[in-house]
């Protein structure tokens, strides 16, 4: 579940204090051992590091003494506990794994830095659930231009919700498989087409894929009538021909491999969980 930025910059205040008082308590033992008072300066980094990130403006993105401390503190607890657990089978050490990655995280959160204006703007950023019946398709639409124009950060900085970002995801998938279609069905207007030709496109649009994305390719091979109206014109011919290309293609692609083709389907709607309620997004944009 997503944390609210206030949450954020508070766990690296209250690391920040524990690690200070944590220290603080260290140097008091080491002074009263008269082992030196090099070790004041410790405490004194860690405390003014903690104050000054409590203190600073959010909003803005910045390394502060605290997210660096955190951050790079975290890293070498990390490569120290995966280094003991590697070269001196002092796998206790692992231990250090887990607590130095929540430093990690949480030196980030400090770096982050986020303000809960920020929130605001960035709707889909702490976005605690999502209703998918409810979709704003002009953000959706505004989403696909900016992802086509290049920018898919644009979702991972959580500009729009996250249903709006899903649609936009099956947007561009369904875009990109009529593109591939339409020029199917004008070859097939020639009367000179031969099937290697609309193997050709199948095949580019296959490889456009990688092996954890080709559930993309479930629209084409579904019986439902709205894939059959919107991906092939209402065309059987089109569709028959296309489904018996990409099983020579994909294997899994062949309904009647009925194992393979129910986890296609399975997959499809766990990757693309507007289709459940919106089977044809790019329609609406």
């Amino acid at each position: 579940m997503p944390f609210k930025n206030s949450t954020k910059n508070n766990a690296a205040v209250l690391l920040g204090i524990f690690w200070s008082v944590g220290i603080s308590i260290f140097a008091v033992y080491i002074f009263v051992a008269d082992l030196g008072i090099v070790s004041i300066w410790g405490p004194i980094v860690m405390i003014y590091s903690t104050y000054k990130f409590n203190k600073q403006i959010r909003g803005e993105s910045r390394v502060s003494l605290l997210s660096f401390l955190l951050f790079m503190g975290g890293l070498l607890s990390v490569l120290a506990g995966v280094a003991e657990a590697f070269w001196h089978q002092a796998f206790i050490s692992l231990i250090l794994v887990p607590i130095g990655a929540l430093h990690v995280v949480i030196g980030y959160w400090a770096y982050q830095n986020l303000s809960e204006q920020q929130s605001n703007h960035l709707p889909g950023l702490n976005q605690l659930d999502t209703d998918y019946e409810i979709i704003n398709f002009t953000n959706v639409g505004e989403l696909v231009l900016k992802m086509k124009a290049g920018d898919w950060d644009a979702i991972d900085r959580g500009e729009y919700k996250i249903e709006v970002s899903d649609a936009a995801l099956q947007a561009i998938g369904e875009q990109t498989l009529r593109r591939c279609l339409t020029a199917i069905q004008l070859l097939k207007s020639n009367p000179n087409q031969t099937k290697s030709e609309s193997k050709k496109y199948l095949e580019e649009l296959v490889n456009e894929l990688d092996q954890g994305s080709m559930y993309q390719l479930y629209p084409l091979c579904s019986d439902e009538e709205i894939y059959l109206e919107y991906f092939y014109f209402n065309d059987l011919n089109l569709r028959n021909e296309v489904r018996i290309i990409l099983a020579e293609i994909l294997p899994e692609l062949d309904r009647s491999n009925s194992e393979a083709f129910e986890k296609l389907e399975t997959e499809y709607f766990e990757n693309t969980p507007c289709a459940q309620y919106w089977p044809i997004i790019s329609k609406y944009l």
